[in-house]
């Protein structure tokens, strides 16, 4: 699994009209072959478990498909990605054209909406924010042009302000240069400056720029950046802060430092030079860096994403290569005023390398990772891992009979349900195939 970059924009939603780029759709049953709304009860009410009947969701067409995203909603789950992409052509992915997507999925399993992003070329959904006032931001990765806009270069990053209720698109901007952009995570913020006061919302962004190749040779590597966005409207831009080394370097997890600071924090990994190594790193909207913190020194890690407390502290998930010799997941305790380690929790497995791709908290405070795990002989299977508060493993799931397993995602649902998102190659089409699915956890033991 390649770990996931940041990019930090803080974008005022303020209030918003019209539509530019995707659309909302009615319910799609499936005829594609690859839009299907997941399992109900027969009479589409209720499930017999009061309602909480929802067990997972698969995508499968004749492209490539990817779930990329989850969120909890109060409407249900979110679910982002992308259907009908190509996969093997190109280091740039998905190729094709693939489209991207974003569901709400209540707890019986039934679709109330879903709003696509289509263009001429290949469109992707990355990462999804809520700001629980009715407002869902969407960040994505085209390499066409949506309405009103021009095409950069290579794979554009775009921003999308949706309508929790409906899924209707209020508004919509992309932004690119030469560079190809990845956005990875994306976070609402409170506004500030002229004609803004603090109840104005804002969001913040996660990306990496992808290898930048001009033509047979690679001019620059993948470099992690943070942006903001001021307005949606305009689509200007405030800060943005890129790291340039002659290495791949990776960011991947994105939190607001605190409910009522502007700043947020960013994890990574720099695979080279002296400082080479997991990072953990607190950005203000002006771009400037508070702090730096150092956290291993191999460079081969892969960062993971970031739960922030209002406490005061943050967990942030990561897989890094230790005593065992393969990749072990680590979860770090962190103060988020300025980056000192209060705990630092791995869980070594000789046999098994794995990786974190989803990080969430439930309303105990247990911790939950998804991520993939696997060896020569296995291939990667989605794994879930339980920590309680403390950090403290509690229990875990490996998927049986799943074939190269990417998971990217997870939520728990407002049941109480750990859903996890990703793709698997393990049917006859030797495509990706996009899923949700539930892990087995009895809801009693929580």
């Amino acid at each position: 699994m390649i770990p996931r970059l940041p990019l930090v924009a803080s974008v005022t939603a303020l209030a918003l009209a019209g539509c530019a780029g995707g659309h909302a759709t009615a319910l799609d049953a499936g005829a594609d072959g690859g839009l299907d709304s997941g399992p109900v009860d027969s009479d589409g009410g209720p499930g017999a478990d009061g309602g909480c009947a929802f067990t997972g969701l698969f995508i499968g067409g004749d492209g490539d498909d990817l779930v990329q995203a989850l969120l909890t909603v109060p409407q249900g789950v979110l679910v982002g990605g992308y259907v009908n992409g190509v996969l093997g052509n190109t280091n740039i992915e998905p190729d094709g054209d693939s489209r991207g997507f974003v569901r709400l999925i209540d707890t019986t399993g039934a679709q109330r909406w879903e709003t696509t992003f289509e263009t001429s070329g290949s469109d992707s959904v990355e990462a999804l924010a809520f700001d629980g006032q009715g407002h869902i931001l969407v960040a994505g990765r085209t390499t066409g042009s949506f309405p009103g806009f021009t095409n950069g270069g290579q794979q554009d990053l775009f921003v999308a302000l949706l309508d929790a209720e409906t899924g209707a698109v209020q508004k919509l901007v992309q932004r690119g240069d030469e560079r190809p952009q990845h956005p990875r995570a994306i976070a609402f913020t409170a506004g500030t400056g002229p004609g803004r006061g603090p109840s104005s919302t804002g969001a913040s962004l996660s990306p990496l720029a992808d290898p930048y190749v001009p033509s047979n040779y690679a001019h620059s590597w993948e470099n992690p950046f943070v942006a903001r966005f001021t307005d949606l409207e305009s689509a200007t831009t405030t800060s943005y802060v890129a790291d340039r080394t002659s290495v791949p370097d990776l960011a991947e997890g994105l939190a607001r430092a605190s409910a009522t600071s502007t700043d947020f924090l960013v994890s990574g990994v720099l695979t080279g030079g002296p400082s080479r190594g997991l990072f953990l790193r607190r950005v203000g909207l002006d771009g400037s860096v508070r702090y730096q913190v150092r956290l291993s020194g191999t460079g081969l890690e892969s960062p993971g994403p970031l739960i922030a407390l209002d406490d005061g502290t943050l967990w942030m998930s990561a897989g890094w290569i230790r005593s065992t010799g393969t990749s072990d997941l680590v979860v770090f305790h962190l103060r988020a005023e300025d980056g000192a380690v209060l705990d630092a929790i791995d869980f070594p497995t000789p046999d098994m390398a794995e990786q974190a791709g989803g990080f969430a908290r439930d309303a105990h405070g247990d911790l939950w990772i998804a991520g993939s795990a696997g060896n020569d002989s296995t291939g990667l299977l989605a794994q879930v891992t339980h920590l309680d508060s403390a950090g403290a493993f509690v229990e875990s799931w490996t998927r049986t009979g799943g074939e190269q397993d990417l998971v990217t995602s997870l939520a728990i649902d407002a049941c109480g349900h750990v859903l996890v998102g990703g793709s698997t190659e393990a049917t006859a089409n030797g495509k990706a195939d996009g899923f949700v699915l539930r892990a087995p956890f009895p809801l009693h033991e929580r």
